[in-house]
């Protein structure tokens, strides 16, 4: 069989050493380092062309009488042959190109489809890039798209799933303390949010929740059986008034004052001191939520507290002041003693007409400004008082102070709003420091009353020695 036999369109590639038998098969010769023999199949049918075939496959299509006809025509872009010319093996059509869906330039092998597919062209130098990069730009446009869409959605979820947090966890708040208070068998009391609250209980707009609802006397009283934003502040004050009703006689060497009107007086002054605040704190806080009277009950209750804080402060400091001024004549301790009297009688007049907490707390300022000028006193030549209480006298008005400061400048709950509703706000913290302060003016009280016994005709004095 010659080659005109298989027809015009049998084109091979004469680059591989084609060579076309007697049965139609066409063998190649190895050519790149002894590769095997392969067949390929050259049909005569219209369009047909050269397909590669195993040695079994031919003998199959031999062994059927097809002589190869069976065989499907392949274009030219699927060849086996990686050669970079395909030619006609006919003389007169030897610069006819083979036809196909395009030329091979066009197509390149996928290793992974085994198949051809379009090649994607870069546009030539100095030519418009947007015809040349046509199909490229579309799979990178797609690309980026899926990629931007699937982060775009993943920041929306993201952002959703934090507002939600956000709002899951300002809704707490108040669930947390339901739940609380049925722990505490608190009977299922509701609590309340600050927005239901009347106008002058809103004085501090980080405490958000944990209101009493607003009631008569006694649902003001039974509140002391369940927990609110008030029962910290009630209980850090009745627990000192229980242990000073018990232990009362502890708290002043009254026998040794046996018979002694002067010292007498400043034993009950220094109990009324550490007495007095409790007392109108405790009332302050339990009736705050009485439902009559509104805000001129609730200034009659600060007027109640502030009271007690006056006693606190005043009397309180009696016997420091009677120990300090102990060593000068009678007379300097007359007129000690008489200014530190119309300095604490301006203080109560202040701190009952008093309408925010830093006038509240200003309305004491004569009064620390006497006892500091009676603890440089102190610590003079002239001056009296047992040296191992000057800490403790020390302490009773720095943490007096500091708390003061705590609860006008609202901190911690500042910083975390209608998280310390219940526990460990400024006023929390303020109550505790001043329970603080009241220990140490006990021991700094104990402290100068019995070194003033010991020294009641003056005989301890510097002064008095150095004479």
């Amino acid at each position: 069989m010659s080659l005109k036999d298989l027809g015009p369109e049998a084109l091979v590639d004469v680059s591989k050493g084609l060579v076309v038998d007697e049965d139609g098969l066409a063998e190649t010769g190895g050519l790149e380092g002894g590769s095997p023999q392969r067949k390929v199949a050259a049909t005569a049918a219209g369009g047909g062309g050269v397909k590669e075939l195993n040695e079994d496959d031919g003998k199959n299509n031999k062994e059927s009488g097809d002589g190869g006809g069976s065989l499907q025509p392949s274009p030219c872009h699927s060849w086996i042959s990686n050669s970079s010319s395909c030619t006609n093996l006919f003389e007169d059509d030897d610069d006819e190109e083979c036809e196909g869906d395009g030329g091979e330039d066009d197509y390149e092998y996928d290793p992974y489809t085994h198949e051809y597919v379009p090649r994607i062209k870069e546009p030539p130098d100095g030519e418009d890039s947007d015809d040349g990069l046509l199909v490229s730009r579309e799979q990178r446009d797609a690309s980026l798209s899926f990629v931007a869409q699937a982060l775009l959605e993943s920041a929306r979820a993201n952002k959703e799933r934090w507002d939600n947090e956000q709002q899951a966890r300002r809704r707490s708040s108040t669930e947390r303390i339901s739940c609380v208070a049925k722990m505490l068998f608190c009977s299922g009391k509701a609590l309340c949010h600050i927005s239901e609250m009347p106008q002058h209980l809103r004085f501090n707009k980080y405490i958000l929740s944990g209101y009493r609802q607003l009631g008569d006397f006694w649902t003001c009283v039974r509140s002391l059986g369940y927990l609110h934003n008030e029962t910290l502040n009630i209980l850090t004050h009745v627990v000192p008034i229980v242990y000073i009703l018990l232990y009362w006689q502890t708290m002043f060497p009254w026998g040794a004052i046996e018979g002694n009107t002067f010292l007498n007086i400043l034993g009950w002054a220094h109990i009324s001191a550490s007495i007095s605040p409790w007392i109108g704190s405790v009332i302050y806080h339990l009736f705050m939520s009485y439902n009559q009277g509104g805000d001129r009950f609730y200034q009659l209750l600060l007027q109640i507290d502030m009271f007690g804080i006056w006693v606190t402060e005043c009397f309180g400091a009696l016997s420091n002041l009677t120990a300090a001024a102990w060593c000068l004549p009678k007379d300097y301790q007359t007129a000690m003693m008489t200014a530190y009297g119309l300095a604490a009688v301006w203080g109560l007049q202040k701190a009952l007409t008093a309408w925010t907490p830093l006038a509240r707390r200003m309305c004491f300022a004569p009064v620390f400004i006497s006892r500091i000028l009676a603890f440089l006193l102190r610590i003079s030549p002239w001056g009296g008082g047992n040296p191992a209480t000057l800490s403790d006298v020390v302490l009773q008005d720095v943490l007096s102070i500091l708390g003061g400061i705590i609860g006008v400048v609202r901190i911690p709950e500042k910083w975390f709003p209608g998280r310390l509703d219940l526990w460990l706000n400024s006023h929390h913290i303020m109550h505790l420091m001043v329970v603080w302060a009241v220990m140490h003016m006990n021991a700094a009280t104990n402290g100068d009353i019995n070194w003033v016994i010991g020294n009641y005709d003056q005989a301890q004095c510097p002064v008095t020695n150095n004479s």
